[in-house]
């Protein structure tokens, strides 16, 4: 880090409107400080009401992933907070994340204590979402016996029928099958570029949640021979966009058992691919290889928009699993749910006998996501399309 305590301190004075100043204020007061300097944050919560959010966003930062010390300091300073002040909350919640993320064994304990007390004092963390969802998040990424119970079984809504193309399923060949799903607005929006993208990689199957009338036909007339489609019409309590990005979890092991072959399931809305083939040469005889984003919360680090998956008895198990295990998420689900869901299955992965080789892609490894895959689409935009399929 290029800053120091006395220069984050002098440049707040200097200018104490400046939200960024205070950010980067947060994260010096843990790397250089005491909890008695976070009382500058104190004050600003008498004058402004944010110091919890502010707090919280100088904390969400990618150095701490990056700085293992720095994560050492952050645990150290995290025991040292009380758990009534909220600030000391906010501390205790990312001393509990690095904890996880090192394979700390007290991290799990550590952040189910951090769990019950934003649960106590839930009118402080309101503002913050993933402070808030914490509670509900604590028992499925911290306890791998709760996970098996939820992935023994499908939930309470029955399974989607799908509803499969006339064509015959190609016969397996050297390339995997390249799959996404999405719903009928994201695949009028994004259908025909995502195709662009990943012609010629392999045949190519995409699921679509409530097509538009007409859609289905009027792609198939310009697709090529090797594009498939698949469909599912939804009731209303699914109609929603967290179900929409979970839809190709729930499709994948009935679309892999059709197909008979090594699986790349991507999200539709895609930019580019690049250097493919020094990721496979990476990713090798793994089972199931993504993304580990840089960041301490699991339910952001494990990234579920690019998943490589052999075709083995045992890649089919963890997705039915892991599709059973999501469908006693979705009720009140947030967007990011699958991802939630894959950092739990992983983690109690960890304590299965080694059926399945598991590898997280890793930015500090040389293969950070944006160096292979490009979205597309601008967020906002994205956000209408949502908001749009659930209205």
């Amino acid at each position: 880090m290029s800053a120091d305590l006395p220069s984050a301190l002098a440049a707040l004075q200097a200018n104490p409107q400046d939200l960024a100043a205070w950010k980067t204020l947060g994260l010096m007061i843990i790397a250089q400080g005491t909890p008695n300097h976070l009382a500058v944050f104190e004050q600003r919560e008498k004058m402004a009401g944010d110091s919890v959010s502010l707090l919280f966003q100088a904390l969400f930062n990618d150095e701490l992933v990056h700085n293992a010390p720095l994560r050492e300091r952050l645990v150290q300073f995290g025991d040292a907070m009380s758990w009534e002040n909220p600030l000391g909350v906010v501390v205790h919640f990312f001393a509990a994340c690095a904890r996880l993320y090192d394979g700390d064994r007290d991290g799990p304990q550590a952040f189910r204590d951090v769990a019950d007390a934003i649960a106590r004092s839930q009118e402080f963390f309101a503002g913050v979402p993933h402070l808030a969802r914490a509670p509900s998040f604590s028992r499925l990424i911290t306890s791998s016996t709760e996970t098996r119970i939820f992935w023994s079984e499908w939930g309470q809504l029955p399974p989607q029928e799908i509803v499969w193309p006339d064509d015959p399923a190609p016969p397996p060949g050297p390339d995997p099958l390249i799959f996404a799903a999405c719903d009928g607005g994201y695949f009028d929006r994004f259908g025909g570029r995502f195709l662009r993208v990943v012609t010629g990689l392999g045949p190519v199957h995409i699921h679509i949640v409530n097509p538009r009338p007409g859609q289905i036909a009027s792609f198939r007339a310009t697709a090529g021979p090797d594009v498939f489609l698949s469909h599912e019409t939804v009731s209303k309590d699914r109609s929603n966009s967290p179900y929409y990005a979970c839809a190709r979890f729930f499709a994948a092991e009935a679309v892999m058992q059709r197909y008979g072959c090594d699986m790349l399931m991507l999200d539709i809305d895609l930019e580019r691919l690049a250097n493919l083939d020094t990721l496979f040469a990476k990713i090798g005889n793994a089972d199931i290889a993504y993304f580990a984003m840089p960041t301490l919360m699991p339910w952001l680090r494990h990234h579920a928009a690019f998943i490589h998956l052999r075709h083995r008895p045992e890649v089919r198990t963890f997705l039915t699993r892991f599709a059973n295990l999501l469908s006693h998420q979705l009720p009140g689900a947030v967007w990011y749910v699958d991802q939630l869901c894959l950092a739990s299955v992983v983690s109690a992965y960890r304590d299965e006998p080694k059926e399945l080789a598991i590898m997280a892609l890793e930015q500090t490894d040389g293969f950070p996501f944006a160096h292979f895959v490009i979205p597309a689409g601008e967020d906002a935009e994205k956000e209408q399309l949502r908001r749009e399929g659930t209205a």
